[in-house]
């Protein structure tokens, strides 16, 4: 499970779907051992991989169609 764990921790739907959670389980203590992180900390890794992306992404776009 190590190298799994790793995986998930690099892709971003883990992080959507643990906000998810965690907005629909808010103060059912029953669910909170299905929490990975809070909402605030996975909201802030999904915006700052989305900006991550977003340059990056942007930065090839306008490398590719330079070369064109």
């Amino acid at each position: 499970p190590g190298i799994m764990l790793t995986l998930a921790k690099l892709m971003p739907l883990t992080y959507a779907v643990d906000l998810m959670r965690g907005v629909f389980f808010r103060g059912n203590a029953a669910a909170q051992g299905d929490i990975l992180n809070t909402p605030l900390f996975n909201f802030i890794v999904i915006s700052v991989m989305f900006a991550v992306f977003m340059i990056i992404g942007t930065w090839l776009f306008v490398k590719k169609e330079k070369e064109r």
